[in-house]
């Protein structure tokens, strides 16, 4: 996926934006190698990459883009914080009519609602 932004200097930034929805494995160096591949070199100001993951990077994954640069992820407890802030992609249930616990509510990610953007993208 692409989108553009404007930056505070109001010139234009394009990114590329990578989802991964997994739910049991770690996000690799491997990914982060793949999605910096992608980020050409004629505009070094302008290029950007943006990984989303509902999981978590490695460690090598994280060395491998801190060593790349103009690559930013966001994981697992910040997609959900911002998803729940947002009312994005998360679903609540309530816990129990009754006890300790009643009338509470739990918020988790909506796996639906990120297989349907990934599919869109």
């Amino acid at each position: 996926m692409e989108a553009q932004k404007k930056n505070e200097l109001g010139f234009t930034v394009d990114y590329i934006i990578q989802l991964k929805h997994w739910e049991t494995t770690h996000v690799g160096k491997e990914v982060v190698t793949s999605l910096a591949a992608k980020l050409t070199d004629d505009d070094k100001h302008r290029h950007y990459a943006l990984l989303i993951t509902t999981s978590r990077l490695t460690g090598d994954a994280k060395d491998e883009m801190a060593n790349k640069g103009r690559l930013s992820a966001i994981e697992g407890e910040e997609l959900f914080d911002m998803c729940s802030q947002n009312e994005l992609g998360v679903r609540s249930v309530e816990l129990g009519e009754f006890g300790e616990r009643r009338g509470e509510r739990l918020l988790f990610l909506d796996p639906e609602w990120f297989d349907d953007l990934e599919r869109q993208t």
